[in-house]
């Protein structure tokens, strides 16, 4: 399953819209909850796996940017970071952040959906 994070009341363009694909977006959203735990609740850690229009709110949106901004600050440690942190994240056979095979966690992606975030206004997840 794909998302399409629509931005419910965005302040910049890059607020308006984030994608990430079919096969990337479960363990992209793992990987939000992993980092987000003490922002998100149950309810939204469960629904926003899916696609079905449900929303985060600009508080919430704005705290998620923070804390990816703050654990994506540096790309080394990001990487560090999510080997020695990442659990569920760092025991696939050959993983690597760089790697083609998982691009839902490539660097890139937490920096453009932390940008997202801080100018969404809040967004659903379609």
């Amino acid at each position: 399953m794909g998302a399409d994070l629509i931005g419910v009341k965005p302040d910049e363009p890059v607020g308006e819209y984030f994608r990430v694909d079919a096969r990337g977006w479960p363990r992209f959203w793992d990987f939000i909850i992993f980092f987000c735990d003490e922002i998100l609740t149950e309810k939204d850690m469960l629904r926003g796996a899916f696609n079905d229009g449900y929303r985060i709110s600009k508080k919430k949106a704005l705290a998620i940017a923070t804390k990816i901004e703050e654990v994506a600050s540096d790309r080394v440690q990001y990487e560090r970071v999510l080997r020695e942190r990442g659990g569920a994240f760092a025991d696939l056979e050959g993983w690597s952040t760089d790697d083609e095979n998982w691009p839902s966690f490539r660097w890139e992606l937490a920096v453009s959906f932390a940008q997202f975030c801080r100018h969404s206004g809040g967004f659903k997840v379609c």
